[in-house]
């Protein structure tokens, strides 16, 4: 495992945020170990029709954010330049609650202050922060099994 004076533990959105914030302050002396083989956490966006574009993409994890409400992420996403749009809320919704019953239309409602989405779904924030980084420092399939502190630092044990 490689040696630095501060580990990030976990390539999600906040991982990926710890490392874009240090490497803004001039801050480089850090690793990110994320465990599985890809960086975004529980974000990600999957194409929404083979051979789609990185902008059609639809969300399979966290989908909305309110900039009315997470001030800190609407300043991310503006720092970055991401484009967002809001969330389509006229009419009804139509749900499916299980595979064996059939969809149900419920009366749709609306958001206030009114939920966002990102051009390119959510992953779009955390590939936006990825490519910013340093990408020596960024090791996958590091699975951090315990912390053990001694007289002069904290190991990482994988």
């Amino acid at each position: 495992m490689p040696t630095a004076r501060i580990a990030i533990i976990g390539a999600g959105l906040s991982g990926l945020c710890a490392a874009f914030l240090l490497e803004q302050k001039g801050i480089k002396d850090y690793v990110l170990l994320e465990a599985r083989d890809s960086l975004g956490g529980r974000i990600a966006s999957a194409p929404a029709t083979s051979g789609a574009q990185a902008f059609d993409r639809v969300d399979l994890g966290p989908t909305w954010f309110w900039p009315g409400y997470q001030h800190q992420l609407a300043s991310l996403v503006a720092d970055l330049g991401l484009q967002s749009f809001e969330q389509f809320e006229v009419g009804d919704t139509v749900m499916e609650r299980s595979p064996q019953g059939p969809p149900v239309r419920m009366r749709g409602y609306a958001s206030s202050p009114p939920s966002m989405r990102l051009v390119g779904g959510m992953a779009a924030l955390t590939d936006a922060l990825h490519r910013r980084l340093d990408a020596t420092r960024i090791h996958t399939g590091q699975a951090v099994r315990r912390l053990r502190s001694t007289e002069r630092h904290v190991e990482l044990v994988s």
